[in-house]
């Protein structure tokens, strides 16, 4: 066998061993992306029916933006603002991805710039070693933490835990915004891209109802408690369904990156093996004609060229 025919058989015979592996990782991320998008809209349906009751809450009161516990309690409270901002940024812990975790950090420099202010000191929290990796290399400073995707889908307890505390941290003063930096669909339905979501401080419930929302029943319904507290607990609530929403979001784009990745893998596979399988057979038409014609002159049939 000669040397050329040698190396192309081996390389075909790698090759075919690694195509099912790439078809197995190319379902498992097809079937991970069809589940963390089936689970964000049953929590879009979900909020859907949260900001309706607030909309039936703000149509029977015009609730006043309350003070903090801080405001209240400290006179200075103007004087001594809080400086503290965050950003978190999403990226992921897995690979096979692209370039997804690059794209976060290549754009982290410019949201960073324009998040940060003469009179705030902006704290950088990165979930996701491999995003970690890459801010490295642009020289960002941040503080490491793990990812909160564990899986296909959020760690739901541990994101409403840090959200709870993101929350207390906001009404006591301590926090002033709270900016996510991660994948969101783009709005032409085409894929995903990295974009700056503000989750604190929150805007109040506008008083036109949700599109996609029952219409405000009639009579008025009776409400037991005071509207301005129930009110502001659904706000919170659906600040923290906003976030999950960001984690599912997240999710959903970093299977897309990788289906995408092994989608294109799978087709230069397929490519190589055809190529080399067409390599290998011509190889063993040349030794079986260049054989034939040793045998021929062997014979004395011809001569010798």
């Amino acid at each position: 066998m000669s040397e050329t025919l040698e190396r192309a058989t081996a390389r075909l015979a790698n090759l075919e061993a690694i195509e099912p592996l790439l078809n197995a990782l190319r379902v498992l991320s097809l079937s991970s992306m069809q589940m963390t998008q089936k689970r964000l809209r049953s929590v879009e349906n979900y909020a859907i029916r949260f900001t309706s009751i607030a909309q039936q809450l703000v149509h029977l009161s015009a609730p006043q933006q309350k003070k903090s516990v801080k405001e209240e309690t400290d006179p200075d409270f103007q004087k001594t603002k809080p400086q503290k901002a965050l950003l978190l940024i999403l990226g992921s812990v897995r690979g096979i991805c692209g370039a997804f975790n690059r794209n976060l950090a290549n754009n982290s420099k410019e949201i960073i710039q324009r998040l940060q202010t003469p009179n705030s000191t902006l704290e950088i929290w990165a979930f996701g070693a491999r995003l970690q990796t890459k801010l490295q290399a642009e020289q960002i400073a941040y503080t490491a933490f793990e990812p909160l995707i564990s899986g296909s889908l959020p760690d739901e307890a541990k994101a409403n835990q840090m959200m709870r505390t993101w929350l207390k941290e906001f009404e006591m003063g301590e926090l002033a915004s709270l900016d996510v930096f991660s994948y969101r669909p783009r709005k032409n339905g085409s894929g995903y891209q990295p974009e700056i979501t503000r989750l604190l401080p929150y805007e109040k419930l506008p008083v036109e109802t949700h599109p996609e929302a029952p219409p405000i029943p009639w009579p008025e319904p009776i409400i037991e408690g005071d509207p301005e507290s129930i009110l502001e607990k659904i706000e919170r609530h659906l600040i923290a369904i906003k976030f999950y929403e960001l984690l599912l979001e997240t999710a959903a784009a970093e299977n897309t990156y990788r289906y995408q990745t092994l989608e294109q893998a799978k087709d230069t596979t397929a490519e190589l093996i055809e190529e080399l399988t067409l390599e290998i057979t011509m190889e063993k038409r040349h030794a079986t004609t260049k054989q034939i014609h040793e045998l021929v002159v062997g014979a004395g049939l011809i001569g010798p060229r």
